[in-house]
């Protein structure tokens, strides 16, 4: 009897081990590089446009300027704090805003019918159509520039209809791969790829403006290049549900399909309207959203431009402090949720009490800008205000 029960546990072991790497963590991983690529490929623009326009330059001898940006220091602390991109287009800061704000409208757009398109079609041919084009539309982005200005608003555009059904796709592809008590340390994992892209775009992009022979057209196509191979590389290794995939061990099947919620009902239910728009949760919940997608977008988007620009940083800069807060968040999205998570599963006062008080306190990337505005005092300005609402998307945690 006893040897028999030793069998047993030793049988338990070997499965769970089996069990610890697997398909699904496969699935995890394109997931991140999903929400890397988003990111990425958003971010592209908002740091190469520093470069693609021209900028008056400031008269290092006077330390006077001929524009409306903010003086440089007198005694600058740094040889490299000047305004020093030699661009090539003529843009005003009105036109650049029209730019950069092109492709959140058709974003909004399609996010909001995504996820019904996901149940339809399946979340696989989502993920890869989303990479593919977005990769081309970023490819094509110097060649649309230089024909003309509404061109590349045309591609920014469809850059983000195209982006906007990535985010419905991965959940959707979520809850079809990964077991219930894992979700919440997978999903954190999945998540992180958006602030992981934002910290290494900052840095790749800059640096690649920065290259004699190169420039700013570099960026687009090496980033566009990447999606395209991601997109391909998905559509041969990843697969829509797990009995799919033939290279799925029996012990992993068992052990997702166990995971899985299976007394869902396959009833489509109406979308209840009246409730959502007079629940008082849901409008808080909208008012978080809002302020973290609020904060995000204006480092991501507006805020490059601004320090190039009107703060007269190097591109280096630029990197710097863009990258550090998402790279500083990245870290902390992982380890919070993950922490978060395995918390709720054992504790009694519910998941609701565990998970707000961490939601509430994640001002990671505010507290990265604060110190950083303290350390550059004497020749810089930060204005972190707008991360000053949490900074960690809220919806992560109700996907447990």
């Amino acid at each position: 009897m006893s040897g028999n029960l030793e069998l047993a546990v030793s049988d338990s072991t070997k499965t769970n081990r089996r069990c610890s790497l697997g398909q699904r963590h496969v699935v995890t991983l394109f997931g991140f590089l999903s929400w890397f690529l988003l990111s990425s490929n958003r971010l592209v623009l908002s740091i190469g446009i520093v470069a693609m326009v021209k900028h008056t330059q400031t008269n290092e001898t006077t330390m006077k300027n001929a524009s409306d940006s903010c003086p440089s220091p007198a005694t600058p602390t740094k040889p490299d704090v000047r305004s020093n991109f030699q661009g090539e287009f003529d843009w005003s800061p009105e036109l650049q805003g029209y730019i950069l704000g092109a492709g959140f409208l058709s974003y909004m757009t399609t996010q909001t019918t995504a996820g019904r398109f996901a149940d339809a079609v399946g979340a696989k041919p989502l993920m890869v159509f989303s990479n593919a084009l977005t990769g081309i539309l970023v490819v094509l982005s110097p060649l649309a520039a230089r024909w003309h200005v509404y061109a590349l608003m045309a591609v920014q555009f469809l850059r983000g209809a195209s982006q906007g059904i990535t985010a419905p796709a991965i959940y959707k592809m979520i809850s079809n791969w990964i077991p219930r008590t894992e979700r919440g340390t997978l999903n954190s994992l999945v998540s992180c790829g958006y602030s992981a892209g934002a910290a290494v775009n900052g840095i790749v992009t800059g640096w690649l403006c920065d290259i004699p022979g190169l420039g700013w057209p570099s960026a687009f196509y090496i980033w566009g290049t990447f999606s395209v191979v991601i997109a391909i590389v998905t559509h041969f290794i990843c697969f829509e549900h797990p009995v799919d995939n033939p290279w799925i061990t029996d012990e992993e099947l068992k052990h997702i399909n166990d995971g899985l919620e299976t007394k869902v009902s396959e009833k489509k239910l109406p979308t209840p309207w009246k409730k959502m728009f007079t629940s008082i949760p849901y409008y808080a919940y909208c008012y978080a959203l809002l302020g973290h997608m609020w904060g995000i977008n204006y480092f991501t988007t507006v805020h490059p431009t601004f320090m190039g620009t009107v703060l007269h940083y190097s591109m280096a800069e630029v990197d710097f402090r863009i990258s550090g807060g998402f790279l500083f968040s990245a870290f902390s999205e992982t380890h919070i949720y993950s922490y978060a998570a395995g918390q709720s599963s054992h504790c009694p006062v519910g998941k609701t009490r565990i998970f707000l008080p961490y939601n509430t306190s994640t001002f990671d990337k505010s507290l990265f800008y604060l110190a950083l505005n303290i350390s550059y005092l004497e020749d810089s300005t930060f204005l972190p205000i707008g991360k000053a609402w949490p900074s960690h998307h809220p919806h992560h945690f109700f996907y447990q």
